[in-house]
């Protein structure tokens, strides 16, 4: 009976597996195109000589490939035979529509399906392989203020980031990723990027080069993260990357190879599991985590979004939402009555009833409209007159 040894022994074993059968399968040759994805795929190559981003590209392009998949199914192969009463059946069918999960398309997704599909056939009109747009006018519906998103506490960040069992090297390898995580806020398809080359020589900070939109940045790297990269880089990653190493990444599964977008997701939702947090999603927690956290401690909001990333403040604004606490300590500590040394009334009341309002209560001061400032410029016109009329 095959002892159960430590995961790196596992994904070893696994490697010498995949190695012994060959390597991985080859792929199936796909059967001849239709008209609708030779255009599907010239679509592509323009967002690749535009300089779209990859995950941009593959979200647009997966849309693309859904709508396409679905006109084919009605038997329509060729370009020019999209009507618009054919978009009106898909556009009405995408409100029972399910993802892969089985989940009903959000409103969001919705959306987005149709603004990729209206590129998509924007692109082909410009190109003259169709008449016109059917989706030209259509536009997306107004942005609807759904719930705040879930905000995990420090208490329950630190319960997560020391859920691996650092004695296995792939434990210590997992605690660097979730280190990382919280300490910079990227995304997980900026981390799945990052070379050995990005990361600064005195571990220090990290160079994203493809983050959203393109744009790069740098970013810093906690203490606590900085030692945890460093005892991955010396001690484990030699080890997954074996003799003669594959991959750059900084980043590397037991195969050797570097992580998927999906396959570091599974890894964090992994560690969600085993400390029992059930809320959804992953990844993303980490990086909502860190910004808010520090918002919370007092960081400044265009600092928050140089970190994020975000091109607009405004986008930072919503995603780094101010917590209960803060909320309430920032309004003890800068409302004129918000603290409780305010709550005593030390006037006297008078004889007919409730305190008498101190002189001038109720007035507007200058330059904020009313009676009263007119009437200031009333008296000082007046004595303005009376002043000349006695020096003439």
């Amino acid at each position: 009976m095959r002892t159960k040894g430590t995961r790196l022994e596992n994904a070893l074993r696994m490697r010498k597996w995949r190695h012994h059968k060959g390597g991985l399968p080859p792929a199936v040759p796909p059967a001849a195109p239709t008209q609708l994805e030779q255009c599907l795929a010239k679509w592509q190559q323009d967002m690749e000589t535009r300089g779209v981003c990859r995950a941009t590209k593959d979200s647009q392009f997966g849309h693309c490939r859904r709508f396409v998949r679905w006109c084919q199914a009605r038997e329509v192969h060729d370009p020019a035979w999209i009507s618009s009463g054919l978009i009106e059946d898909w556009v009405a069918e995408l409100e029972h529509m399910t993802t892969r999960w089985g989940r009903p398309l959000s409103l969001s997704g919705i959306d987005g399906a149709i603004g990729c599909a209206r590129r998509f056939l924007g692109f082909l009109a410009d190109n003259r392989t169709v008449a016109w747009n059917p989706l030209a006018k259509r536009r997306a519906r107004p942005l609807r203020c759904g719930p705040l998103p879930v905000v995990l506490d420090e208490a329950a960040v630190a319960r997560l980031i020391e859920a691996p069992d650092t004695s296995d090297p792939i434990g210590v390898r997992d605690r660097a990723i979730l280190e990382l995580f919280y300490s910079t806020g990227i995304r997980r398809t900026e981390l799945v990027s990052i070379r050995l080359k990005d990361l600064a020589a005195n571990g220090q900070t990290l160079l994203v080069a493809k983050g959203k939109g393109g744009k790069p940045r740098m970013v810093p790297i906690g203490p606590q993260a900085q030692m945890w990269l460093r005892r991955y880089l010396e001690g484990v990653r030699p080890l997954l990357a074996g003799e003669q190493p594959t991959s750059d990444a900084l980043f590397l599964t037991g195969f050797g190879d570097g992580f998927s977008a999906g396959s570091l997701g599974h890894l964090t939702r992994h560690y969600f599991d085993v400390i029992g947090l059930e809320s959804p999603g992953g990844c993303h927690l980490l990086r909502h985590a860190c910004a808010t956290h520090m918002l919370d401690r007092g960081a400044d909001l265009r600092v928050i979004q140089e970190l994020l990333g975000h091109s607009c403040l405004e986008t930072t604004a919503i995603y780094t939402h101010v917590s209960t606490a803060r909320l309430l300590q920032v309004h003890a500590a800068c409302h004129p009555r918000g603290s409780d040394s305010e709550m005593t009334d030390d006037r006297e009341p008078t004889e007919s009833g409730p305190p008498s309002e101190p002189s001038g209560a109720g007035r507007l001061p200058l330059g904020h409209g009313g009676a009263w400032p007119m009437r200031k410029r009333m008296a000082r016109r007046v004595s303005m007159r009376a002043a000349s009329a006695s020096t003439g």
